[in-house]
């Protein structure tokens, strides 16, 4: 065959297969895009994240991602991950994630623990010689190990401290304890479990970077640690430390009643009550409280409009809610556009919600994990879902797509490759943008920022404004036309490829 006939024959199947392969997917910039729509994550029981993030199977198992420098991963390693490891252990019912460690509760009632060591977390008596302010420059590889003498264990919390609570009703708690948020009465902290004082038939607790809530059988709840803006709920329980600092070391009642679920964010605190409405007290500087002021307070109040509530999380200065309906909603110091709407400062970007906003970008939610970076969402369907700051492979989507992209963030749900049939291949927001020609390729105009489905092309108009190249603009601000393209590749591959095409407003 000559190479006039070869080169005909090669540029003819090219148009054939392009002709019949091309399809397009609408997502942002800066959006992981998945191959196959259909695939599910079964078998998922709960989800936890933050810089690193944990899943826990309903086979027992557990599996983690994101950083890992002080072996918060649990594989025996210090690489970070940007996609599910095993953890080193079997048959748990619960997991926790905790600031640079994380806790798992066995069937037989036993705990484990890995990663940081620094507050005796591992409470086996032992602690690592660094100091907090070392963690960022470390690599040190962890294996879950379990906690001695701590047994007949049914729930656990971790924070900035570790707890666990017994089938008695009694809490056990070990770690940090800055500001008695350990609950023994003590400033000092501890690397073998302690118990807190005075508490019985708990069936609940949370604890964030210095303060810890427990919910009883009664629906009462009690506080402990930094009452510094009033998230204990009860001024007159105040002592203060020797830098002038409010705290409780043994737990105060909270003035609220009829609870059925608790967290805790950095100086407040949350609560849902068996009618589905969310109470908020404490520090309100970034409307964590919700109500649309910014007025701290110390007495627990619902949070206007936000009801049929059946789980809420706060991590930082942000929380959110899950509905009944399955829809997700969030307000606070958004300050990683987890809501997908961001403003840029310089060089950092801020929103502050003082009311609470819906995430539209998806629903149909079961569960959720947030993080003060990332959140996690596992959908009625069993697929797990992914939004916010992946610098270290927290979003466990198969790459680190900030590793060179100035505050580029990851902003709209994308599947999470826990499934062996998923595969992907990362868009970025760069500045400037990639140009691409393909001369078999028929772009389609795309400015909305919300997922779409693999399937005939369908053009999407979008005129809110996202600075950080969420709804189709480059990070710097300029607005540009957004053209996307995917492929379908041969014999049931699916191989998906974005393509960014630019032209610059006058």
């Amino acid at each position: 065959m000559s190479e006039l006939i070869k080169k005909a024959v090669r540029v003819l199947l090219l148009a054939v297969i392009s002709y019949t392969l091309i399809c397009c997917i609408l997502v942002s910039c800066t959006l992981m895009v998945y191959a196959d729509s259909t695939a599910t994550t079964p078998g998922i029981k709960s989800i936890k994240t933050g810089t690193f993030s944990l899943m826990l199977k309903n086979d027992g198992t557990v599996w983690a991602w994101g950083y890992n420098n002080l072996g918060m991963l649990g594989d025996g390693t210090a690489d970070n991950a940007n996609r599910p490891v095993k953890v080193s252990i079997d048959d748990m019912k619960e997991i926790s994630a905790g600031n640079y460690f994380a806790m798992a509760l066995k069937n037989d009632g036993t705990v484990w623990v890995w990663g940081s060591n620094f507050n005796g977390e591992h409470g086996d008596g032992t602690t690592y010689p660094p100091t907090e302010k070392s963690y960022q420059f470390l690599s040190i590889p962890s294996l879950p190990r379990q906690v001695p003498d701590l047994n007949d264990v049914k729930k656990i919390a971790a924070g900035d401290s570790c707890f666990a609570i017994k089938n008695d009703g009694t809490i056990w708690a070990w770690g940090k304890n800055t500001l008695g948020e350990l609950g023994d009465g003590t400033l000092t902290a501890r690397s073998i479990p302690v118990q807190v004082t005075g508490l019985v038939n708990i069936i609940s607790i949370s604890n964030s970077a210095a303060h810890t809530l427990a919910l009883d059988n009664n629906g009462k709840v009690w506080a402990w640690g930094s009452n510094a803006h009033g998230e204990l709920g009860n001024n007159s329980a105040d002592k203060v430390n020797d830098r002038g600092y409010k705290y409780a070391a043994t737990p105060v009642s909270v003035p609220i009643d009829n609870v059925v679920a608790i967290a805790t964010g950095q100086g407040f605190s949350l609560a849902i009550k068996n009618d589905g409405t969310v109470w908020a007290w404490g520090d309100n500087e970034f409307g964590e409280l919700g109500d649309g002021t910014r007025t701290s307070r110390a007495d627990p109040s619902p949070i206007p409009g936000l009801n049929n509530v059946v789980k809420i999380e706060a991590s930082r200065l942000v929380s959110m809610a899950l509905k009944s309906d399955g829809t997700l909603w969030l307000w606070g110091l958004d300050a990683n556009g987890l809501a997908n709407q961001m403003a840029f400062d310089g060089a950092t970007y801020t929103n502050t919600l003082d009311t609470p906003k819906q995430i539209k970008l998806i629903d149909g939610v079961k569960e959720f994990a947030l993080g003060g970076d990332d959140v996690l969402a596992m959908k009625n369907d069993g697929t797990l879902w992914a939004w916010g700051n992946n610098w270290y492979g927290q979003l466990g989507i198969g790459t680190f797509s900030n590793e060179n992209i100035k505050k580029a963030k990851v902003m709209t749900p994308i599947k999470v490759l826990v499934d062996s049939n998923t595969i992907i291949e990362p868009g970025q927001d760069s500045n400037p943008p990639y140009e691409t020609e393909i001369p078999t390729a028929t772009p389609v105009n795309s400015t909305d920022q919300s997922p779409q489905a693999v399937g005939t092309p369908t053009p999407i108009t979008h005129a809110d404004p996202n600075l950080n190249g969420t709804d189709g603009q480059t990070s710097h601000g300029n607005p540009f036309d957004i053209k996307l393209i995917c492929f379908i590749g041969l014999a049931g591959i699916a191989i998906v490829a974005i393509y960014l095409w630019y032209r610059r407003y006058k």
